[in-house]
């Protein structure tokens, strides 16, 4: 209880004081994202993942029950099992604490059975080296070097495009595409986004606009941020940037490559 009071107290040294804590609330409680946003949506239980995820926290729960119950390790597993299958987003937190749990559990047994759960030196220092060895192997085949994480995020996001706008001297104001806001504030600093991440900033009745005006559902032309852009940056493979070819507002591309699409609005 000491530490999670500290812990707490912690948070509050920053510029905004206990305000931080009304956005974490204002982000808890709107509901439209976690319908919406992939990443935020529960799991579908499509993926071998999700079911090893389950079956760990199974595991982790039935552990917690053969061993002498604390309040840390209850409320660690309940919290961090309540966040991940609420968004897919935090599964990692749920694996953090299975883990935990088991190899706590595990210790504490062999404490109750007088067997020293330590392990000698030199299997340590074998289990330390095939963890480097395996970082360095992953490391290896993912290319994770500087150029190599470059060519990532131009698979990704739409570096190119962002280029173009910018060369181009393209003036705003700018559609986006809500995967791509965050990324766009980065790379076109003098270019505001109409949309990003930030979904309590937004709400939920502007992120379904967008939502239905980028899959060009009907209603689509008369988006009031689509109707005042002046550059327009799609997904190639998007029906909104479909029908923005035959818009005769925006006519031909400004840009096209493998990933995005870039719309100029005719003066």
């Amino acid at each position: 209880m000491g530490l999670a009071a500290a812990c707490a107290a912690a948070t509050l040294a920053n510029p905004y004081g206990v305000r931080l804590y009304l956005v974490v609330l204002e982000y808890a409680t709107q509901p439209g994202p976690f319908r919406w946003v992939n990443e935020l949506r529960a799991l579908e239980f499509r993926e071998p993942t999700d079911w090893l995820m389950l079956a760990m926290t199974g595991a982790a729960f039935f552990a917690l029950g053969r061993r002498k119950l604390t309040a840390f390790p209850v409320l660690l597993l309940v919290g961090a099992t309540f966040f991940a299958f609420r968004a897919r987003r935090d599964v990692w937190f749920l694996t953090l604490a299975c883990l935990y749990v088991l190899a706590t559990t595990r210790s504490e047994r062999a404490e109750q059975d007088d067997r020293s759960p330590s392990l000698p030196w030199s299997a340590r220092a074998k289990i330390g080296l095939a963890l480097l060895a395996l970082a360095l192997l992953l490391g290896w085949v993912r290319d994770l070097s500087p150029s190599g994480l470059e060519r990532h995020v131009a698979n990704v996001f739409p570096v190119e495009a962002a280029n173009a706008v910018r060369d181009g001297d393209f003036q705003g104001p700018l559609y986006n595409d809500f995967n791509w806001g965050g990324y766009l504030i980065w790379a076109l600093p003098d270019h505001p986004v109409a949309i990003d991440g930030r979904t309590n900033l937004h709400g939920d009745e502007r992120i379904e606009r967008f939502g239905r005006t980028w899959c060009a559902l009907p209603g689509w032309r008369d988006d009031e941020d689509l109707s005042a852009a002046g550059v327009v940056i799609a997904p190639v493979d998007s029906a909104l940037a479909e029908q923005l070819r035959h818009d005769a507002r925006f006519g031909d591309p400004a840009h096209e490559d493998r990933v995005a699409v870039v719309f100029v609005r005719r003066k």
